[in-house]
């Protein structure tokens, strides 16, 4: 039987029955859903019509092709469910919008047809067709161009997979349909702790708004306006731009102004927990009747081959700590409280929210201790494993390191961790900063946070400016507050430490950071074929055989602001303007600037990921007959929905392996198991 394309078309009016409001899955069970067209082509003959008036039987066991397959799969679905349409099985069902994501980072069929084929496809007959029921366009003129548009669209579907699958993987194939097949499936939610969520939220969202001044002047919580008016009247600079100054400026901003003006704090504080409010509302309107949660996830989301976050419910992001409001009704991020509750709250015993509760601490003579928090949200644990099945949730371990050692030919690096050292620790060892026992390393408290954040921030060759942030969100550890003091001023010389960390890692990791010409690292050695791609197409091979993309590489000149650092003091003394020479090309159909770290930072994420789709893979494949279900992926970490009596250790050995096209690099995974997503 030959490939058949399939695309359905369904009534949509934007903004009020739109599938970018509730995802696909709930868009196609929705109550004023439907499809009044199918179109589908094999090559040699299409068809195009009303999906009652198709011979389902025809797709028994069919090789199926769409482009956005989720969408189709669930429009196709719901019909079987509501008995529209006669139920069928299909052989398998694979996304041509996955395809061509793969093959050049274009999604959107327009897109694909305009790269691959340089040919445009008009999408206006869909953009007419918003808000109008075919009845009433069935037998005019828009109905019949209709047709024809539909029509088109299944043929394009088909050429793709006929012209190009060859060209994506098996593996590929399967991380594909995977991912697709597991949202479809969902995840359970807890309903009762989503409920008390939705009412605690609310509740702390007002109690925040009251610490805004104009609140009471009927203005929106983050009113441009107003926010700019206090910061004149307080004799403050105004707040920075994060998308022009940076987020380091922001960050650094609210931190200086944030004590003496409360109502900094807030504006931050309203944004995060309106933003939480959002997702559960969101999560709310798109479980079904049983609390299942079908969401989707955009397969080769970035230019490296990750998945991303898709359909307003982002599964690759979910907030890792808890929303904490104390008694006074501020958000707490400090990590003070963070341990108080991580120490305290076992969520495993605890699957459904009780409330304000004290975790059943206890004052020193045995009485209950007073409730620390007002309000207490962690979003993780609203993902839960269905009735009587735990979830197993499991990491490759520092994979992107271990990558960087092995991409690098760090061999001291490497060595250290093939004896069992974990990778801070034998990177310690590698550069002679640590020699003692196995394991003590972590121990050494600051100098493992060091370790840490220069491990997994410094590899890519980013500034000390963009590393103090990267350590305090990578490894917790605030550089500037290790800044010497100046004895002429008594304030400390902002980022002198960390200017003192990224001069330490690249001259104890000259196999990463060298750019000595006998023995160049490997941002010297990408840097030098990128720039020897001038004028063409540079194409960077990954050990797996997958080929990275760059497209078009030129060159321009930039002018850039250096800030200008006396050596002696550490401080910094002025500024001054200087050109540079920098190199693009597109990779998403948009142009980025690459350098030797970032192209190394692209490497070793596209391995990363090799890495991690060969050993799910192999953990799913050895597994079937265990009563494993695959739930869903973040980034190189799988969740698993398991029998209650299944040893996570298996998981973890499965997906330890080292695939055969990366031989001598240690791969480690690490299992933990509990009733309710965490990490």
């Amino acid at each position: 039987m030959p490939v058949i394309a399939l695309d359905t078309e369904t009534f949509y009016e934007k903004g009020v029955m739109d599938v970018r409001m509730f995802g696909a899955y709930a868009y196609s069970r929705h109550p004023d859903f439907y499809c009044f067209m199918i179109s589908v082509y094999d090559g040699e003959r299409s068809w195009a019509g009303g999906p009652e008036d198709f011979d389902w039987a025809s797709l028994e066991g069919a090789d199926l092709v769409s482009h956005n397959a989720f969408f189709d799969m669930c429009v196709v679905t719901s019909m079987i469910e509501k008995g529209q349409i006669p139920a069928f099985k299909w052989k398998s069902w694979n996304c041509t919008a996955d395809l061509t994501s793969f093959l050049c980072n274009r999604r959107s069929l327009a897109d694909a047809s305009a790269y691959l084929y340089g040919e445009k496809v008009d999408k206006g007959a869909r953009e007419d067709m918003n808000g109008v029921h075919w009845r009433n366009v069935k037998d005019t003129p828009q109905g019949a161009e209709f047709l024809k548009y539909a029509d088109g669209d299944a043929v394009y579907c088909w050429r793709f997979w006929n012209t190009h699958s060859h060209l994506w993987p098996e593996q590929e194939r399967r991380i594909s349909q995977l991912h697709r097949e597991a949202g479809i499936r969902g995840v359970q939610v807890d309903t009762a702790k989503l409920e008390a969520y939705l009412e605690g939220a609310k509740k702390a969202l007002f109690g925040i708004e009251q610490k805004l001044p104009w609140i009471a002047q009927g203005e929106k919580p983050t009113s441009t306006k107003m926010i700019a008016q206090m910061c004149r009247e307080a004799g403050i600079p105004g707040t920075p731009v994060k998308k022009t100054a940076g987020e380091e400026a922001f960050l650094e901003w609210e931190k200086t102004y944030s004590p003496a003006y409360p109502w900094i704090a807030a504006v931050s504080q309203w944004r995060s927990m309106n933003k939480f409010l959002g997702f559960l509302e969101t999560i709310q309107e798109r479980i079904d009747s049983d609390g299942i949660l079908h969401f989707s996830l955009k397969y080769f989301g970035a230019h490296t081959g990750r998945l991303s976050g898709d359909a307003g419910v982002n599964m690759q992001n979910l907030r890792r700590d808890p929303l904490l409001i104390d008694k006074d009704g501020n958000l707490r991020t400090d990590d003070a409280s963070y341990k108080e509750y991580w120490d305290c709250q076992d969520r495993d015993e605890i699957p459904s929210w009780m409330g304000t509760t004290n975790w059943g601490m206890t004052n020193e003579d045995g009485t209950p201790a007073d409730p620390i928090f007002e309000h207490m949200f962690d979003t993780r644990s609203l993902f839960v494993a269905r009735p009587g099945r735990k979830f197993v949730m499991c990491d490759l371990s520092q994979i992107e390191p271990r990558v960087l050692a092995w991409l690098s030919g760090h061999d001291r690096l490497l060595g250290a961790i093939r004896d069992g050292y974990s990778v801070y620790e034998a990177a310690a060892i590698a550069t002679g900063k640590y020699n003692g026992p196995k394991g003590g390393f972590k121990k050494l408290k600051d100098l493992y946070k060091v370790q840490k954040a220069q491990t997994l921030g410094l590899g890519y060759g980013c500034g000390w400016e963009k590393y103090i942030v990267v350590a305090m969100s990578l490894a917790g550890y605030d550089v500037c507050s290790l800044d010497p003091v100046d004895p002429e001023t008594g304030e400390k010389i902002f980022g002198a430490t960390a200017r003192r960390d990224v001069r330490e890692f690249r001259d104890l990791n000259p196999e990463i950071a060298s750019f000595d010409k006998e023995s160049p690292g490997i941002w010297a050695k990408l840097d030098a074929s990128f720039q020897a791609s001038l004028g063409g197409n540079y194409y960077l091979e990954l050990p797996s055989g997958r080929v990275l993309q760059y497209r078009n590489v030129r060159r321009s000149s930039k002018k850039k602001v250096i800030k200008v650092i006396d050596e002696a003091t550490g401080k910094v003394t002025g500024t001054k303007i200087r050109d540079r020479h920098i190199f693009t090309a597109e990779t998403d159909g948009r142009r980025h600037e690459f350098y030797g770290g970032h192209l190394t930072e692209n490497a070793c994420q596209a391995c990363g990921y090799d890495v991690f789709g060969f050993g799910l893979l192999n953990a799913i494949d050895n597994t079937k007959a265990e009563g494993v279900n695959f739930v869903w992926s973040v980034h190189d970490e799988g969740i698993f929905e398991v029998p209650l009596d299944f040893n996570p250790s298996r998981i973890e050995d499965l997906m330890s392996v080292t695939p055969p096209w990366l031989p001598g690099c240690p791969v480690g995974a690490e299992a933990q198991e509990g009733h309710c997503y965490k990490k």
